[in-house]
Order: structure tokens, then C-alpha cells, then sequence
């Protein structure tokens, strides 16, 4: 079954467009009607992982720079590296720590929005008072929802997810519940590199929840996503998105991503901050980024 609104999401065209907000056009609005352009909003094909900080307060962050709401219905974000496994008859298993979740059903993402997933609400509200998380993956706090569906070792939430400081893989993918392969809408792998049970493991062919058999196979990804961030974090930072994908990876429709990009080619140094053109900074959660 494909879904209607993973059809439009595959679709549509690449837009780019650059506006003038409280002036008249489309763009965030700035400060005063001055007649001048405001910050624009850059329009792309689908969601992107804009924010993640992996120490203290641990979230990530989801931004949407579509034209349009998108529905999260069937979307999950993850940190395993077998995550394609997931509509499996035997679905994997998280290691101590990892995690898969889904979105609740009916939730949604506006145009220009982004979400944030913290991993203890707890944690999150304690270092920042005045934002208030989307969701959580562990115990549901006052006005901040658990997502739809956590997935973890131990059920008792003994062990709540984190990103492993010495780099781990973070996975945004869609699945529609039914069919025998997921897709990939972003990947990130937050640190340097990875070590361990971190790494992404090629994926295999899938037999899922549908009414036949056979296993269907995945394309074969590049997996050059390659050391991962520039730089390493240290304190109060996070590794934050500074460009779209485009011209960052390989977008020929060959790819096991949701509109056909290899989301495993991105190349992270030149995508998101670490360097000195643009080093890490203090975690900056709820707002999106200006791209």
C-alpha cells in the first residue's frame, strides 16, 4: 500500500525560495515592516535532522524546510545501526541504550517547524527552563507527550537511550507498517566516528509484516558518510545543520531514501558546523535554523 501522503512527499518537485516575510512575501518576519527582505525560508523535498546535542540534556531535532505540513504518521527516528530491520517478523533488538521509536499517530510537522525529541525530559527541562520538548523517550512529564511508540532493552526504562560520546548514528526513516523495507529520510552520524556496535550495518533483504513470503532487498548504499562531524564536542555544545543536502550527497533516485537519495553519502563536514567556518556552539533547541 503506498500511502497517499508519502506519494506527494516523493513527488514534488525541489523548490528553493526566498522571500520577504512581514513585507509581503513568505519568509520568518523580522523585527519591523522596513520594506527590507526578511530571513528567507528555504523550501527542499523533505524532513531534515537539523540539531542534535549528545551530552547532558541529550535531543535531537527535526526540522521541516518543506512548503508544506508533513504528516509524522509511520515516521521513526532511531539511533541503531540495523534500524532497516524494523518491519522484520523478528524486528531487531536495541542494544543497552539504543532505542527506535515512532511517532504518534496523526502528529504533524508545519512548514518552517521543528520538533524536538528530548531523552529525559527531566534532564531537558532542568538545563532549559523556558522550552518546552515535543516529545520524550522516556517518562512522559508534565505537557510533553512520550512518541507513539518507544522501543528499548529493558521495558522498565532501566536503560533511557543516549548518544554514545565517541559517535553514533542517528536515523530519521518512514515505514508504512506494511510493507517489507523501510526508507530513509535522513541520517547523521553525530561525532567523529564510530566505534563498536555504532557503525551502519549494510542492509539485507527483509521479509515483513505483508501477506506473502518473500523477502524484498534493499539497494546498496554508498555508506560514505565517512568520519562523521569535524570536530568532536567538548562542554555545552551541539552539532547543528548549516546547508541543505543538495550538492552534499547523491540524489540520482538510486538510493533507499524516501525521495530516492542515498541518505548515507551526505557529507557531514560541509553540511553541518565543526570547523572554523563554522565551530560548535551551545545547544540552541526550538528554534529552526536559518539556512
Amino acid at each position: 500500500m503506498v500511502r497517499f501522503g508519502l506519494f506527494l512527499l516523493a513527488s514534488l518537485p525541489l523548490i528553493a525560495s526566498c522571500g520577504f516575510g512581514d513585507d509581503g512575501g513568505k519568509g520568518r518576519p523580522d523585527a519591523a515592516v522596513d520594506g527590507q527582505p526578511d530571513t528567507p525560508v528555504v523550501y527542499t523535498d523533505h524532513l531534515l535532522i537539523s540539531e542534535i546535542s549528545p551530552t547532558g540534556a541529550e535531543f535531537v531535532e527535526i526540522w521541516n524546510p518543506t512548503n508544506r505540513t508533513i504528516d509524522l504518521t509511520h515516521y521513526f527516528l532511531s539511533d541503531m545501526g540495523n534500524y532497516w530491520k524494523v518491519p522484520s517478523t523478528v524486528p531487531p533488538i536495541p542494544d543497552s541504550t539504543d532505542f527506535y521509536a515512532e511517532f504518534p499517530s496523526g502528529a504533524t510537522i508545519a512548514s518552517d517547524a521543528v520538533i524536538t525529541i528530548a531523552f529525559d525530559t527531566g534532564s531537558f527541562t532542568t538545563k532549559y527552563p523556558s522550552v518546552t520538548p515535543t516529545y520524550t523517550l522516556g517518562d512522559a512529564a508534565a505537557g510533553t507527550p512520550k512518541m507513539g511508540r518507544v522501543v528499548l532493552r529493558s521495558a522498565n526504562m532501566a536503560d533511557l537511550p543516549k548518544v554514545s560520546d565517541s559517535g553514533e548514528h542517528i536515523i530519521l526513516f518512514y515505514w508504512d507498517g506494511a510493507s517489507d523495507l523501510v526508507k530513509d529520510v535522513d541520517i547523521v552520524l553525530a561525532g567523529t566516528g564510530t566505534t563498536g556496535g555504532n557503525v551502519l550495518q549494510a542492509k539485507e533483504p527483509v521479509d515483513g509484516p505483508d501477506s506473502d513470503t518473500n523477502a524484498s532487498s534493499y539497494k546498496t548504499d554508498a555508506g560514505t558518510l565517512g568520519g562523521g562531524m569535524s570536530d568532536a564536542f567538548s562542554g555545552d555544545q551541539s552539532y547543528k545543520r548549516r546547508t541543505l543536502e543538495t550538492g552534499a550527497e547523491s540524489q540520482n533516485g538510486t538510493g533507499n531514501g524516501i525521495t530516492g537519495d542515498d541518505e548515507t553519502t551526505e557529507a557531514l563536514k560541509s553540511t553541518w558546523d565543526g570547523d572554523l567556518a563554522a565551530p560548535l556552539s551551545a545547544p540552541n533547541p526550538g528554534v529552526a535554523p536559518v539556512i
